[in-house]
C-alpha cells in the first residue's frame, strides 16, 4: 500500500468507518447549528457518552467538529467549511487515482 493510499484510509477510518460515526455526521447534517456536550449529544443519538467522546475526538482530529469551553461546559460545535474542504480533498483524491489506474 502507498503512502497516499494509506491516509485515505486512514482518513476514513476517522470519519466513518462505524455506524456511530455515520449517525453522529449525519446529526450535525441535520442539526449544523447545534451546540452540545458529548453527554448531551449521546442522549440524543441514543448512545453511549464513553462511545460518543471516542468518536467525536476521531472528528475533532479531522477538523469538522471542535470542541469548545462554553462557562465550566466542554461543547462539540460542528465546522462544515472544515467538512467540505475534507469532502472536496477526498473528492480530488478518488478522482486524481481514477486517472492513474486509467492510464
Amino acid at each position: 500500500m502507498t503512502p497516499p493510499e494509506l491516509e485515505l484510509k486512514e482518513l476514513f477510518e476517522l470519519w466513518m468507518d462505524s455506524p456511530l460515526k455515520v449517525q453522529i455526521v449525519s446529526f450535525y447534517h441535520r442539526n449544523p447549528g447545534m451546540i452540545e456536550t458529548v453527554e448531551g449529544l449521546a442522549q440524543r443519538i441514543g448512545s453511549n457518552p464513553e462511545m460518543v467522546r471516542k468518536t467525536v475526538a476521531d472528528h475533532v482530529k479531522l477538523g469538522f467538529l471542535r470542541e469548545r469551553n462554553l462557562g465550566n461546559l466542554k461543547v462539540i460545535v460542528y465546522d462544515p467549511d472544515s467538512e467540505k474542504k475534507l469532502q472536496e480533498y477526498v473528492a480530488q483524491q478518488v478522482k486524481s487515482r481514477g486517472r492513474r489506474v486509467a492510464s
